[in-house]
């Protein structure tokens, strides 16, 4: 846990490093133009920034021998703030702790055991506008760790804010409980936070060996939004697919009321296994495989040209919990006719017109399942 300051040093004060401002409404606006070419939904501004022990926060010792390291971070008026450790390398014995002034919302430890050789750790958000890190090494760790803080995320849509987001919109899509049938294969359909400020869906997917290696499926778009040249020659797709966080069975627990689901079953960073542009699809996989309790289902595909109704979406609209949308009739073929995005004509599956709900921003990478409850591809 934290360390905790005595009463008698109750009148030390903790620096904040204080994000500047920026136009909320322009950022909105902005938001909103891109997600209506696709379904991914902008929830955060990004602020670069290059905070570490040795320029930022306090350093003290403890008497049981502990290193500390200790930083505020404010951006005003943020619903939450999310950050990216752009090194993280720690020793045995080391740990981090993300949490909020009052210490009611701690995250981690984060410990040796979430190193990668991508050096990066993504944290989900905490809600409010100030967070504190703090490091811990041992005096005798047997090397000194690496850590900094590479992005501050400004959440200005209020995804992640305390109370679920009063949206309109949402009534208009039935929870994911509602429809017994899709419960279980519903467990295997995660929200994203990609690259700390874009908020898409993504669904397990088995393999033919069945040995439940932690594949992801999701949308190229939400990993490189405006299909970004460079993404390829420069590894981005690698550094991004590293910033991911999956949150696991954000649901309501009840079919006729906006329930908050909860948000604690997460995994961070996974590793980029084939990206098609052409397609919009991105296949992943998770560097750590789920936990037992988080309950994952790996859902099987479907390949076939000529699928069967009824098709069911399950997806993450508007940055909310897990929702159900349902087509009865055949599907068409369509094409995404943006040059831009230079996609393969007649290339993917479209619904016509949804008889029950429908998709919106934040369900950009869901899957669409066949009667069988398989991911069509």
């Amino acid at each position: 846990m934290p360390v905790h300051i005595p009463e008698t040093c109750k009148d030390w004060r903790l620096p904040f490093v204080e994000m500047p401002s920026f136009d909320v409404q322009q950022a909105m606006l902005r938001s909103e133009a891109e997600g209506k070419k696709f379904k991914s939904l902008e929830f955060a501004h990004k602020f670069h920034v290059f905070l570490r022990p040795d320029n930022s926060g306090v350093t003290f010792n403890t008497l049981d021998n502990r290193k500390i390291w200790r930083v505020g971070i404010r951006s005003r008026k943020a619903y939450s703030l999310n950050i990216l450790f752009s090194k993280f390398r720690l020793p045995e014995g080391a740990n981090v702790f993300v949490y909020n002034a009052d210490q009611s919302e701690v995250l981690g430890s984060y410990t040796q055991e979430n190193n990668t050789e991508l050096n990066l750790l993504p944290v989900q958000p905490i809600a409010g506008d100030e967070i504190i890190v703090e490091y811990q090494e041992p005096l005798d760790a047997a090397f000194k760790g690496e850590i900094e803080i590479g992005e501050v995320n400004h959440d200005f849509r209020g995804l992640f804010r305390a109370t679920e987001p009063r949206d309109p919109r949402q009534s208009c899509h039935p929870n994911l409980v509602c429809y017994p049938e899709d419960v279980q294969p519903g467990s295997g359909v995660v929200a994203l936070i990609i690259n700390g400020t874009t908020y898409c869906t993504g669904s397990l997917v088995n393999n033919s060996a069945e040995d439940g290696s932690p594949y992801l499926l999701t949308a190229t778009h939400c990993i490189n939004r405006d299909y970004d040249p460079a993404f390829l020659a420069n590894r981005r797709y690698d550094m991004v697919a590293g910033s991911i966080v999956a949150f696991f069975a954000y649901q309501s627990p009840v079919c006729d009321k906006e329930i908050r689901g909860p948000l604690q079953m997460t995994m961070a960073s996974a590793d980029s296994v084939l990206i098609s542009e052409r397609y919009d699809i991105s296949l992943l996989k998770f560097k750590q495989t789920p936990p037992k309790e988080y309950q994952p289902y790996y859902l099987g595909w479907n390949v076939s040209a000529s699928p069967q109704p009824p098709f069911h979406g399950i997806h993450h609209p508007n940055g909310g919990t897990k929702k159900v949308a349902i087509e009865n009739d055949p599907l068409a073929i369509g094409s995404f006719d943006d040059p831009r995005y230079n996609m393969e004509p007649n290339g993917h599956w479209a619904v016509r017109a949804w008889d029950v709900a429908a998709t919106e921003e934040g369900s950009s990478g869901s899957p669409l399942l066949d009667k069988e409850k398989r991911v069509l591809g």
